[in-house]
Parts: C-alpha cells; sequence; structure tokens
C-alpha cells in the first residue's frame, strides 16, 4: 500500500472531517431504535427505512474517508520547484483553455478552488512535466492535448 501524502494542517482538517462523519453515524444508530418504536420494521415504516438508507450511506462514506488515513507521511511543501510537483500551482492549456490548478495532499482540496489531489488522472497526468512540456494525455477516457505554461509553488493552502 502506497503512503497517503497529508500536510499538518491538512491532516488535522481531515481527521476532523472523519470525525464530523463518525458523530453523524453515531447520531444515526441511536435514532434507529426510536424510528422502530414508531412502527413495524418491515412494512409501513418510511421514517425507519429512510435512517437505513441514511446509515448506510454515512457507513459507507466514512469507510472510504479512513482509507487514505491507514498509511499517513505528513509533508511540508516546498519552497521552489522546478516541474509540476506536490504542492505546486501550475498554469495549463488543456485542449485550448487556460486553468491554474494547486496540486495538494489530502485534506488540502478543494476542486471549487482548483486545488486538487495529487493521485488524481489530471495531476497525474501531469505530474514531473515541466514549464513548455506538451503532450497528449488520457484522462477518464478522454485525450487531452495539455501545455504546461507555467509552475511554482503554492503560496498557501489556508483559506
Amino acid at each position: 500500500m502506497s503512503p497517503t501524502y497529508f500536510t499538518r494542517d491538512g491532516h488535522k482538517r481531515y481527521t476532523e472531517r472523519v470525525a464530523a462523519v463518525e458523530s453523524k453515524l453515531d447520531d444515526l444508530t441511536r435514532k434507529n431504535a426510536e424510528a422502530l418504536e414508531q412502527g413495524n420494521q418491515w412494512h409501513d415504516n418510511f421514517a425507519w427505512e429512510q435512517l437505513q438508507r441514511e446509515i448506510s450511506q454515512a457507513d459507507h462514506y466514512l469507510r472510504e474517508l479512513r482509507r487514505p488515513l491507514a498509511q499517513v507521511r505528513i509533508v511540508d511543501y516546498l519552497a521552489s520547484v522546478d516541474s509540476v510537483l506536490l504542492g505546486c500551482e501550475v498554469d495549463v492549456e488543456q485542449d485550448g483553455r487556460r486553468y491554474t490548478y494547486q496540486i495538494v495532499a489530502y485534506g488540502d482540496d478543494d476542486f471549487e478552488s482548483d486545488k486538487i489531489l495529487y493521485d488524481t488522472p489530471l495531476a497525474q497526468a501531469i505530474m514531473d512535466k515541466r514549464k513548455g512540456s506538451m503532450f497528449t494525455a488520457k484522462i477518464v477516457n478522454r485525450n487531452m492535448r495539455i501545455c504546461i505554461l507555467d509552475v511554482r509553488p503554492i503560496k498557501t493552502v489556508k483559506d
């Protein structure tokens, strides 16, 4: 099993997220007995049936969240970079459109802010490439023409 990279702050945020889901699952489990008292377990008990779905979803999500915690490695982002690495900000042109991404560790990711995990297909495709690199990569079953326009260290990962 490969290590999962976190920054110190990212690991703290991630474990807080895991704890929040654990707490939600505990609450749902406690409500299970209450829902059973409201009606028959097998028929005409929508509250209980809905609760079972929510417990199943929360349990599945929690298992997925815990997976990266199996082999944690704490890292610091580099102060200087000359190729795409964990902890860098990269300007790319993908199929004629320009984007800026930050390649980040677990707990620092935020897709809406273009902070993508180092192990995503896009990050893996551009990893170790240098400014000026032009190549085609297959990402999610689609060939994409990518050009690395600039690479620099992340200034900050805090919001």
